[in-house]
């Protein structure tokens, strides 16, 4: 029988000081300070390099980098650095990842800047 990979589904959110390790609290919002770099993780399913799972957030005043991908035997996850701008407009913002297949998962509202 092939394998099936899973339909792109982002379920939950983590924020966390960068080089710390988050504490397991994954929820569908997180906040990110103005003029601060936070580690995002985001958990799901299909979120793989190998399906050319992207990230983008909706609105200005925010930069991803340095994109790593994980697994365990119930979810996949992507984890970045999320820089917001001193300047950013405070406010939601939508996480947006798509894939290859030209999936799409939004978590609506799932970063506040504050």
């Amino acid at each position: 029988m092939p394998s099936v990979t899973p339909t792109l589904n982002v379920r939950g959110i983590d924020a966390f000081d960068v080089g710390q390790s988050g504490n397991g609290d994954v929820r569908v919002s997180a906040g990110l300070p103005r003029g601060q770099t936070k580690q995002v993780l985001l958990v799901g399913d299909g979120l793989t390099s190998a399906n050319g799972s992207t990230l983008s957030i909706s609105g200005t005043g925010t930069s991803i980098s340095s994109l790593v991908f994980s697994t365990n035997s119930t979810s996949t996850f992507m984890q970045v650095d999320v820089v917001v701008d001193a300047n950013a407009v405070p406010g939601p913002r939508n996480l947006i990842v798509q894939n290859s297949n030209d999936e799409i998962s939004i978590l609506t509202g799932g970063v506040l800047v504050q």
